[in-house]
């Protein structure tokens, strides 16, 4: 969106859709409505770019920093802890794996 939020719906089989955040909501039950993913921890940043498979979620926000959800580890977003010489905008989401290309020399 052009507020830099994150929505999505479908299966969340393995938490990859980031918005466990209803009580009573199963943790990987199939969303059926538009949802916002949660923004816990990255309130201030905006999305500038993302990724999504079958099971995994993974985001980049507009300070460079990525986040993901999903592979039956994070059921909410969870920063991912990277240590990078540059702000790479190439990465992918796979089935079991996320993937960040680090350009720098």
């Amino acid at each position: 969106m052009n507020n830099g939020k994150l929505y999505g719906w479908g299966s969340n089989e393995h938490g990859q859709m980031g918005i466990k955040a209803e009580i009573g909501m199963e943790m990987y039950e199939t969303v059926n409505f538009v949802t916002e993913v949660i923004r816990e921890g990255y309130e201030d940043q905006k999305v500038t770019n993302f990724d999504i498979s079958d099971t995994a979620l993974l985001f980049q926000l507009e300070n460079g920093d990525f986040w993901y959800a999903g592979m039956k580890i994070a059921y909410k977003p969870e920063k991912l802890n990277l240590q990078l010489n540059s702000k790479p905008k190439l990465f992918a989401a796979g089935q079991r794996a996320l993937v960040v290309v680090d350009e720098s020399n």
